[in-house]
């Protein structure tokens, strides 16, 4: 079967693919491969070896398995093929190979995952992006503790106890292949017809964003899709990896595509061998947590909530009611700040930045029976429903993101 190619190497702007070794020495390889927040420190506890830090710490095995992934995924001759589910998959394999342990994938048994967003709330482009028919995401508050699911990927807010804000998976583990491989698919159809360097750098860091927010494993996410598939892709493409000080915020959600390009096409310039690590933009040149305060007030838009689940038993929370779109499509108004704003409510209200619930014109039959939604309507008739749906509810599963309770949110290095 032949190699399929990211690109013909003969159309205008398209370049031949690179293997790591080609713009990173192997003794250099550490500095791809630890979160660069990290470098530092590895270089003064380590100075022989600076990669073996995390095998120090939480994480024994963490530079063989990684270097193997390297070996196999950025500098084999095979460096240009495409990624698909299969070679994703062997990807997780390879940065667990040595850890003594397997993650099993996000949703499996009921347990959800979660992570930091690692910002105020997530990016406009993420608020409205559509994966398999569902919501990337959507703002948790309205349906925390009223046993109701959306029909979404995943959900954000402040949650189990976390500071700051997390988004959770809610999908089960058997649709992991399909979302990511619908992620790569789209990929390769922007990389095919893209006509500029930007044009690629947004395709590769919409999907890397997209995978990484779906988590889809339990643990071991951050170092599978920043730290290996990136710079595969960006090999892949002809471009070099890049390293800045803030990749442990990148990708998390609430980087906007036009700054991850921006940051993509700026590392082409850098020397991936300096100690002297620069920021994606200034004002990131600090802890990621400095930067998650509330939301600027003043910012606009709003945002489709999507058709919701009841959460009957812990197996089939996750059935969504389906309902068709309407007619006129749904209403998407880009924010010009760092999330939608409040058009229908209050903060105090809905607990918290985020959009309030607004969706298309449908009449609706649920557990709680039938209900008219509107184009207007807001946070009342809404309740109304959940009320009418949680009399259905059996008791003790609240606001359980699988049985047993929830696993801690995923930190440090992913």
């Amino acid at each position: 079967m032949p190699v399929q190619r990211v690109g013909s190497t003969t159309a205008p702007g398209v370049r031949a693919p690179r293997r790591l070794e080609e713009v990173l020495p192997r003794d250099d390889w550490w500095r791809a491969q630890l979160d660069p927040a990290h470098h530092e420190e590895a270089r003064r506890t380590h100075p022989q070896n600076p990669g073996e830090l995390y095998d120090h710490q939480e994480s024994p095995g963490y530079q063989s398995s990684m270097t193997a992934a390297y070996d196999q995924h950025l500098n084999g001759d095979d460096i240009g093929e495409r990624v698909d589910f299969a070679k994703y998959n062997a990807m997780h394999d390879s940065v667990v190979s040595g850890l003594g342990k397997d993650f099993d994938p996000s949703g499996k048994d009921g347990y959800a995952t979660s992570f930091p967003l690692r910002a105020s709330s997530p990016t406009p482009s993420v608020l409205n992006e559509e994966i398999d028919g569902r919501r990337l995401t959507v703002k948790r508050d309205g349906f925390a503790g009223t046993g109701v699911r959306p029909d979404a990927l995943t959900w954000y807010g402040r949650m189990h106890g976390a500071p700051n804000v997390l988004i959770e998976t809610l999908y089960k583990h058997d649709e992991v292949e399909r979302l990511v491989t619908q992620i790569l698919d789209r990929l390769y159809a922007d990389l095919d017809g893209s006509e500029t360097d930007r044009d690629r750098f947004k395709a590769i860091g919409r999907a890397v964003r997209s995978i990484h927010i779906i988590h889809p494993f339990e643990d071991t996410n951050r170092r599978l899709n920043v730290h290996v598939l990136l710079p595969r892709l960006l090999l892949a493409a002809g471009f070099q990896p890049v390293i800045f000080k803030d990749m442990d915020q990148l990708f998390q959600g609430g980087r906007s595509l036009d700054q991850i390009a921006d940051a993509l096409q700026r590392g082409q310039g850098l020397d991936l061998t300096s100690d002297d690590l620069e920021p994606t933009e200034s004002r990131y040149d600090r802890p990621w947590y400095e930067n998650d305060g509330p939301a600027v007030a003043g910012t606009t838009g709003t945002i489709v909530i999507p058709t919701f689940s009841s959460l009957q038993t812990p197996q089939s929370y996750y059935e969504p009611l389906h309902a068709p779109a309407p007619a006129g499509g749904y209403e998407h108004l880009e924010a010009d700040g760092p999330g939608p704003a409040l058009v229908h409510g209050q903060y105090a209200e809905m607990g918290g930045p985020g959009p309030t619930m607004k969706h298309p014109p449908q009449t609706k039959s649920g557990p709680g029976g039938t209900v008219r939604r509107t184009d207007t309507a807001g946070r009342a008739e809404l309740t109304e429903y959940l009320v009418g749906a949680l009399q259905q509810q059996p008791a003790g599963h609240g606001d359980q993101a699988g049985p047993d309770g929830q696993r801690p949110p995923e930190q440090g290095r992913g």
